[in-house]
């Protein structure tokens, strides 16, 4: 792209997405919005309907393993049911690694959602320090 030439943005002013955006950073800087494993396995034990969980990830993988009282809506299938999600509790987002979670994360963040994605997710986080799984399918 020439310097000249404006960035594509999926907004029609550019102006409009600038107070979002400095919210997400401020905040970022504030929070990383992370919870870990042995506080999420804490938490849950303290008071289990205290916090939402969501798990994203492919019905496959949630079927074969996944937190007590998660809730499944895969990813790309949030935006569609957003009226599902509380914002009178705090949200934790499970993915596989994390990496989905997180970007999840700064976009509910902005709609005003509290929400956490859990660090490491599945694979990095939960399953290594053997914390318990509900399991669907053999």
């Amino acid at each position: 792209m020439d310097s000249d030439e404006e960035w594509p943005c999926f907004y029609s002013d550019v102006d409009e997405a600038r107070p979002d955006v400095a919210h997400y950073f401020n905040e970022l800087s504030r929070n990383n919005h992370f919870v870990t494993a042995e506080d999420l396995s804490d938490a849950l034990l303290e008071n289990p309907e205290g916090i939402f969980l969501l798990d994203i990830r492919e019905e496959e993988y949630y079927e074969r393993e996944h937190i007590e009282g998660a809730v499944h809506i895969w990813w790309h299938d949030v935006g569609d049911r957003l009226e599902e999600l509380p914002k009178d509790k705090p949200i934790v987002v499970v993915c596989n690694t994390g990496q989905s979670a997180a970007q999840l994360v700064g976009v509910l963040q902005s709609l005003g959602y509290r929400i956490y994605s859990l660090l490491g997710g599945m694979n990095n986080g939960w399953l290594p320090e053997g914390y318990p799984v509900i399991t669907i399918q053999e």
